[in-house]
């Protein structure tokens, strides 16, 4: 929404500048012509001169105004497009535009072209990635299945660590499938209405049996109906709970809160855990990174991605920022209002 503020904004402020300019022009030059057809009463070869000045200034402040109208909507219609492509992902969309004659409507072409080939590039990289996946899924099973008989039959540490090492990559690669989906649109949600309050406390529930007697988690989230994937929106809760449980040591506390604020629902999950420097908030989001201080728990780097991934998909945000006096904050924003147009 900033970029289309910004649009309406700059097409707004041009047009009203140009018409100001143009009422002042016109009305000096009715005033001139005025004064000089007083002045000159009896001579009528300067009154014609002098009127078809006028007529031509105002004639070069038309096509001027006209043609800045024409500049800044041709501007704002490439923005417009370039922040569809940008918001939904979709390359197949190019910029319509109805001229061809002037340089603007060149740059629009070529960056059609551009868009083009990306897009087949694109094709080109998804089609690879689904041949890697489709080839490698059923190996890995294979591989994960026999490891297991093994280990059945000739239990030993060799074995049974191969096992682990087996499950881990499992989980790393079926991780890395859903969130290419979710990024790319490929999976489908199945958004209904849903209380949001209630899936929260059901995801606290689910983990609370997990806490000892030093963890200690507030709830305290306002009831609203958001038009939701449950089944993702709950991963996401989960997957930032297990971050909050793995990471707090000694007394803490977890805290939860949920309300509605400028059409959106803000949740914000707290914990007193090790926290991470300010300077890598962005980067936690980041496939496989994981900070000095995480990387002695067990993880792959991919939780944090995947409710990244889930949140944008939901036309959401998240970020994260130092909770005080130690830990972290994870900021979630969904949309209140059911969309109108299909999101997929």
């Amino acid at each position: 929404m900033r970029y289309r503020r910004y649009i309406i904004s700059s097409s707004f402020k041009m047009a009203a500048l140009f018409g100001l300019l143009l009422s002042i022009s016109i009305g000096a030059s009715i005033y001139i012509f005025t004064r000089l057809n007083q002045i000159f009463e009896h001579n009528t070869d300067i009154k014609i001169a002098t009127l078809i000045a006028i007529l031509a200034m105002v004639l070069v402040i038309l096509i001027s105004f006209f043609i800045s109208i024409f500049v800044v909507n041709t501007l704002n219609h490439i923005a417009k497009t370039s922040v569809s492509i940008m918001s939904t992902g979709d390359l197949t969309q190019r910029i319509q535009l109805e001229s061809h004659w002037d340089d603007l409507s060149n740059l629009a072409h070529v960056l059609n072209a551009l868009l083009e080939k990306i897009e087949y590039l694109m094709n080109d990289i998804k089609l690879v990635s689904d041949n890697i996946a489709h080839d490698l899924r059923t190996p890995l099973t294979r591989l994960h299945n026999h490891l297991q008989t093994l280990d059945q039959k000739f239990q030993n540490r060799e074995t049974t660590q191969a096992l682990q090492e087996s499950e881990h990559l499992l989980t790393v690669f079926h991780a890395l499938l859903r969130i290419s989906y979710l990024e790319h649109s490929k999976q489908e949600l199945s958004r209904k209405n849903h209380e949001i309050s209630q899936l929260i406390h059901d995801a606290c529930a689910l983990y609370e049996p997990m806490f000892d007697n030093n963890i200690f988690l507030s709830v305290e989230v306002e009831q609203a109906s958001l038009y939701i994937d449950r089944d993702l929106i709950f991963q996401a809760l989960v997957n930032i709970l297990d971050n909050c449980v793995k990471h707090a040591f000694g007394n803490t506390f977890i805290e939860i809160s949920g309300k509605k604020y400028a059409q959106k629902y803000l949740i914000l999950i707290k914990d007193q855990g090790q926290g991470v420097p300010i300077d890598i908030h962005d980067k936690i989001f980041e496939r496989f990174y994981r900070h000095d201080s995480s990387r002695t728990q067990a993880g792959s780097g991919l939780g944090l991605s995947l409710v990244k991934a889930i949140i944008e998909r939901h036309h959401g945000a998240i970020l994260s920022s130092p909770n005080q006096p130690k830990g972290l904050t994870m900021h979630i924003t969904l949309p209140l209002y059911q969309y109108h147009q299909p999101l997929d």
